[in-house]
């Protein structure tokens, strides 16, 4: 009875773990969209936005690659860029043009 409320629990954990993720990288899209849409993301701010959503998804994905698994150094990598687009995301939005 434990081992299946523990199996149990634990596999709710993985999937609401992936779900986050997939909800983060979708919000950011969202948050470029909705710039576009207000007129606060010109198209060159856009341009550069994605490229770097883009490189984040390969880099994740090449990460995943090479041992099927993203280790701390690469996580902490991966956590930094992701929060380098969001910080840009922002600037790009809120400058004075």
């Amino acid at each position: 009875m434990k081992t299946t409320l523990v199996l149990a629990l634990t596999l709710i954990l993985g999937l609401t773990a992936a779900t986050a993720q997939a909800q983060v990288i979708g919000h950011q899209k969202a948050r470029i969209a909705q710039g576009v849409r207000s007129g606060e993301l010109n198209r060159k701010e856009t341009k550069h936005l994605m490229r770097e959503e883009r490189k984040f998804r390969r880099h994740k994905h090449r990460a995943y690659a090479n041992d099927g698994k993203i280790g701390p150094r690469e996580r902490r990598a991966l956590k930094f860029e992701k929060r380098k687009i969001s910080r840009q995301t922002y600037r790009f939005k809120h400058n004075r043009f």
